[in-house]
């Protein structure tokens, strides 16, 4: 991992009047603070909600209102069985975020010459959005995170459970969020994420999207040119700085990434060792340096943006029985970058994943696990947003091991479920997409692993939607007000009137598109 500062870097962070035409950007208005102040806000956003609104901290959940929804099997499109339901045992339970996509609202995109307008109005689409939403997409997501702390402290007592006769579920065991944490690729944006998910009481880890990597999702950051651009607007440039920039020792290990201040996540470095759950601990990269052979506290030089988390879970209730062992595959969609402007509008934000990756992720399919063992599998990109071939080739993959029981996947900004046929009589590969935290409607998955003991071939993911509530249910003295209810509720009303990228949902088309029961075989090796 050897520090570096490409000259294209240098050129974008400081402007250049001799550079090759194309796309640039400018600044406008105050530059954003990458200093203390940023965790500093935050925390104080994060502290004066649980002090004075509380009470309006829980999330809403949309089956807790509608629980016939989290009841219905999606493959046969009929509620599961009240005996089957109540036979079901919950072991794992985690929440399924993406597409944070933070911007710094001051970046404005623009086009010195005639290059292609179709493109580029295509490009411009998904770079411009509400001023409202962009100003306050961070509380927004704040909100989401700080919801998702009342999950993990409320139990639901079993006499009052809205599921009966399922199980009442779980409380979220860890987070994930499948790519995209920034938007035009800063990292002036990843620290205020980061700030954000460090809010979070469970363990955090985070997927490489192409908006982590590319300017803007799209082009190679040393192809673009920067005008009137001073620090700290900082360019990511690649997924070895994105990784870096996970840990507070990141400018020891290269010296062009900015200082990052606040508190480590303890959550996530310490794990999570107990009596039903084991996560590893030492983990100080959200996930990253889990791809180190001897993790150290720093990023190994080879260390990749794929990864692996190895998960030994009991079912609640019945603690007697072995620990059933969830192996969680991370991979690397956006691996292979464009060279250059011409090849990113042939690519378009596809994924892109290199020979190694593939052979890595067969090895790791085939490695065996304590019985019984499930495979869940993670990626920014669906199965259906690859170059060329590469999704047949992933789904191939996937469908090959029956042990993996779901693909959890970004980027459409479209909460959907679909299915990968196994055959006649057997439970498909499910591919779950989490939409946007940013775009309308805003929501997350809880998602929820139930073994059945009598019969493992009708175990479930049991899948929930679920939106922060703060905005709606109180902003005090008006949306004038800089409390994080006022701020959240501006960032959602601003998604609301937002269709810059056609993936506008209303409620109830993404409550339909993503709750429900999906059977899958809980085998042996």
């Amino acid at each position: 991992m050897n520090a570096r500062t490409p000259l294209g870097l240098i050129l974008l962070v400081f402007g250049c009047t001799a550079c090759p035409k194309g796309y640039w950007f400018e600044i406008e208005g105050t530059p954003p603070v990458v200093d203390a102040g940023l965790a500093d806000h935050i925390t104080e956003l994060s502290r004066e909600a649980q002090l004075e609104w509380k009470d309006e901290l829980y999330p809403l959940v949309h089956a807790e209102t509608e629980p016939e929804r989290a009841r219905a099997d999606l493959l046969t499109g009929q509620p599961v069985a009240a005996d089957v339901c109540q036979s079901l045992q919950p072991f794992l339970s985690f929440v399924h975020i993406s597409d944070s996509q933070l911007k710094e609202h001051s970046i404005s995109l623009y086009r010195e010459t005639k290059f292609d307008e179709n493109i580029y109005d295509w490009f411009v689409s998904g770079a411009k959005r509400n001023s409202e939403l962009e100003r306050y997409d961070y509380a927004a997501l704040l909100a989401t995170v700080m919801g998702v702390n009342e999950l993990v402290a409320t139990d639901v007592d079993a006499a009052d459970n809205p599921y009966s006769p399922c199980a009442s579920p779980l409380a979220p065991q860890f987070m994930i969020h499948t790519g995209d944490a920034v938007d035009a690729g800063m990292f002036s944006e990843l620290y205020e994420f980061l700030a954000i998910m460090r809010q979070l009481d469970v363990p955090f880890y985070n997927v490489i999207g192409n908006h982590d990597v590319l300017f803007f999702g799209t082009f190679p950051a040393d192809a673009m040119n920067g005008h009137n651009v001073v620090a700290p607007f900082i360019p990511i440039h690649n997924s070895e700085r994105f990784m870096l920039g996970h840990s507070f020792e990141a400018h020891e290990q290269d010296i062009s990434i900015p200082f990052i201040f606040g508190d480590v996540h303890v959550p996530t470095i310490e794990g999570t060792q107990g009596e039903t759950l084991n996560l590893p601990n030492n983990v100080h990269y959200h996930g990253f340096d889990l791809s180190c052979p001897n993790p150290t506290g720093l990023l190994c030089p080879e260390a990749d943006g794929y990864y692996v988390v190895e998960i030994d879970a009991k079912a609640r209730g019945d603690l007697e029985s072995g620990s059933i062992h969830v192996r969680l595959i991370v991979l690397e969609t956006p691996e292979i970058l464009p060279a250059d402007r011409g090849e990113a509008l042939e690519i378009r934000s596809r994924g892109y994943m290199s020979e190694d990756q593939f052979e890595w992720l067969a090895q790791q399919l085939q490695r065996p696990g304590s019985d019984p063992t499930i495979v869940l599998v993670a990626g920014h990109h669906p199965m259906g947003s690859f170059v060329d071939d590469q999704g047949e080739r992933l789904e191939e993959l996937l469908l090959g091991e029956p042990r993996v029981a779901a693909y959890l996947a970004g980027h459409t900004h479209v909460n959907e479920v679909r299915q990968h046929s196994r055959g006649p009589g057997v439970p498909p590969l499910w591919e779950i997409i989490a939409g946007s935290t940013l775009g309308y409607p805003q929501f997350g998955l809880l998602v929820e692993l139930l073994r059945n003991p009598g019969d493992p071939g009708r175990s479930y993911l049991r899948v929930r939607t679920f939106r922060q509530d703060l905005g709606d249910s109180v902003c005090p003295d008006g949306l004038a007000n800089e409390a994080l209810p006022c701020l959240a509720q501006r960032g959602r009303l601003g998604a609301e009137v937002d269709t810059a990228d056609g993936a506008w949902r209303s409620d109830a088309e993404a409550i339909e598109a993503a709750n429900g029961m999906l059977r899958f075989v809980l085998g042996q090796n």
